[in-house]
């Protein structure tokens, strides 16, 4: 019992020393800014065989910080789904603008144009077959940074892509991924 509450004042006595609100008014942006994270989405178009409509989610994102209020960069946003050996991967590459209301606060919204990318990937015994298509793609996404330090955050992310991708018989096809992501964000790299 008393290793327990020994215990217990040490976390509590670190956790006190790191406020999270301790520098609120500080500049929370400048330099290199640097942002990766994980999580789940849903596609709009049609599932093919052996497919689901719901996937993976990635993301990774750098840039620069010209105001506090605005972070300029790129980034590069991927879902994927498969079974039984055959896995959908889609994604965007996009230049972005990032926007916060308030230049203490957490709050964002985001923006980005670029390309897209659309690949099946089967796995069969004498190898790996690989067909894919390109064109192009847009982002447009809100979120929310959770202060931990100076130096780090916790960021809830919700992301919408577009891709118009070139099909096979000269023409494109539409289809959107409604993605939500949790990662770490490093507002001062740098």
């Amino acid at each position: 019992m008393k290793k327990n509450y020994m215990l217990g004042v040490v976390v509590a006595s670190f956790a006190l020393g790191a406020n999270p609100l301790q520098g609120q008014e500080e500049a929370r942006r400048a330099g290199f800014w640097i942002s990766l994270g994980a999580g789940a989405g849903v596609s709009t178009a049609e599932p093919a065989a052996n497919e689901s409509h719901w996937g993976g989610a990635g993301y990774i994102r750098a840039g620069g910080v010209p105001d506090q209020q605005v972070v300029l960069g790129t980034e590069l946003i991927g879902w994927v789904t498969g079974q039984n050996d055959v896995y959908t991967t889609r994604g965007v590459w996009t230049f972005f603008a990032q926007y916060y209301p308030s230049k203490t606060g957490g709050l964002f919204f985001k923006g980005g144009l670029g390309a897209a990318g659309f690949a099946v990937t089967t796995d069969l015994d004498p190898g790996t077959f690989v067909t894919s298509t390109d064109g192009f793609g847009m982002t447009l996404g809100t979120g929310y940074e959770l202060r931990l330090s100076s130096v780090a955050s916790i960021t809830l992310n919700g992301d919408w892509v577009l891709q118009i991708i070139d099909d096979q018989a000269g023409g494109s096809v539409n289809s959107s991924l409604f993605l939500f992501t949790v990662g770490f964000t490093f507002p001062k790299i740098g």
